[in-house]
């Protein structure tokens, strides 16, 4: 314990001396919020509050590295009392030779029996890390402004954000980030303005919300206005979105159907892209968490071994049997999950735009983006085609889901095991997409090696 006191005091040292102004890294994590500044939030974040006793505190039990680097380990040089308690629950990252919070039996040392945080119990709001404070809840920098939104990691925020009983509305609300280290401030790049890509994001978000148009439509959509952003930004005029998002998009939304009749659902190329992508993924992420395990063996149950193109080295009948079984399940999928929890899903896609910053997410091209938040939305479908519930005779949700939603399942009617699958799957893919260090990047690179180039479209049904 002595040499790991003396790493802590020498790491906590370096983060003094690293912070502006000395002496004020010692008080910033007890000093008051920034000052208030214009921030958009969906309407749900007036509502949630984070509760451990109600899932179990899952997220104190997932093994995420929560990481307390110097600087961070710095603000607790004021309170001799909590930095000797914290020195009991750190050890060494292998990964990033930082500190991340223990973990014991699967849960975070600082977790009492009843779902509370012995820390914050403790020494306040004060003494826990930024991850602990703010998740699940995430928030951008936008120029002057901000925005936030909730992770559906967490499968309170989940139910809450899928299953709310009203569309998802936004607002403008003058807040001040409670922890500023904890703020996403990746810059726009350049020519792109804050005021310009606030346009696009709202432009998009109203698309995403068109409910004159079916979901896979209003991607379509979402793809046009992209595309002649792109155009903008190509052409130097990229200040002018500001001005011209809103009509780009109306004119997209009156144009998607036509787009997907000249790009018609290809069953084949959907099933055996889909059949390659999660394996692909699990094995470059080293994803070995038993929820993943449960979702590919579902994926084999439901749709068999997959290589490439769905009836690729098959004869014409075996060819027509592959689709006709596909074209089944997702009448069942569009009758059991669409027509009832379409609202859920498209509750997914306008958070999943929001919360992912797009179209600027990975940095790259509105386009290259716009293909990453489509295939995300599709695996979402895909874990949903090949649920139980959609077998012929089936019943039951995957036993993938944390015990707080899967108690008690089989006493519940068939509609309540359909949101359980979808708060199942929309948690395990949030894990993925927020707590697995550069999945996005491997799942571009997945989709540049497995999807046929220009066959992004083909991935969607205009009837869906």
């Amino acid at each position: 314990m002595k040499r790991q006191d003396e790493c802590l005091e020498k790491d906590a040292a370096r983060g003094v001396e690293s912070d502006e102004g000395g002496g004020k890294a010692a008080e910033s994590i007890f000093a008051p919020a920034a000052a208030p500044r214009p921030c958009l939030q969906p309407v749900y974040m007036r509502r949630f509050v984070c509760d451990g006793r109600r899932c179990g505190s899952l997220c104190c039990c997932a093994k995420w590295g929560v990481a307390l680097d110097a600087a961070t380990l710095a603000r607790y040089e004021g309170r001799p009392e909590l930095l000797h308690e914290l020195k009991k629950g750190l050890e060494r990252s292998e990964e990033t030779g930082g500190w991340i919070m223990r973990h014991e039996n699967g849960r975070c040392v600082f977790l009492r029996e009843d779902g509370l945080c012995s820390l914050h119990r403790r020494f306040g709001i004060g003494a826990i890390s930024d991850v602990c404070a703010e998740y699940p809840r995430k928030m951008h920098e936008v120029g002057d402004t901000l925005d936030r939104a909730l992770c559906l990691s967490c499968p309170v925020a989940a139910e809450e954000v899928l299953f709310a009983e009203e569309s998802l509305a936004f607002e403008w609300v003058e807040v001040a980030a409670p922890r500023p280290a904890y703020v996403d401030r990746m810059p726009l790049g350049a020519p792109l303005s804050a005021a310009a890509f606030r346009s696009l994001q709202l432009a998009g978000i109203a698309l995403l919300g068109e409910r004159r148009l079916s979901l896979d439509a209003r991607l379509a959509a979402l793809g046009l206005l992209l595309a002649r952003a792109e155009a903008y930004v190509e052409q130097g005029e990229a200040e002018d979105l500001t001005r011209d998002a809103a009509a780009i998009a109306d004119a997209a939304a009156g144009e998607a159907k036509a787009l997907l009749a000249a790009n018609p659902f290809d069953a084949a190329l959907y099933q055996g892209f889909f059949q390659r992508l999660f394996p692909a993924l699990a094995q470059a992420t080293e994803d070995d968490m038993p929820e993943t395990a449960a979702y590919l063996a579902r994926i084999r149950r439901a749709f068999g071994e997959g290589d490439g193109d769905a009836t690729s080295g098959r004869g014409d009948a075996e060819k027509k049997s592959v689709c006709a079984a596909l074209a089944e399940r997702r009448r069942r999928y569009g009758k059991r999950i669409l027509s009832k929890h379409g609202n859920a899903l498209e509750n997914w896609l306008v958070n999943e735009f929001l919360l992912g910053r797009y179209p600027l997410t990975g940095g790259t091209s509105f386009l290259a983006n716009y293909e990453v938040f489509v295939v995300l939305y599709k695996m979402l479908e895909f874990l949903l085609l090949a649920d139980l519930a959609l077998d012929e005779g089936g019943a039951s949700a995957p036993q993938v889901t944390p015990d707080a939603i899967e108690k008690d399942v089989e006493s519940v009617g068939q509609d309540e095991r359909t949101k359980r699958s979808i708060l199942a799957a929309a948690s395990w893919l949030a894990v993925r997409t927020n707590h697995f260090p550069g999945y996005i990047d491997v799942l571009a690179e997945k989709i540049a090696r497995l999807l046929p180039e220009d066959r992004l479209l083909s991935l969607l049904d205009v009837n869906f």
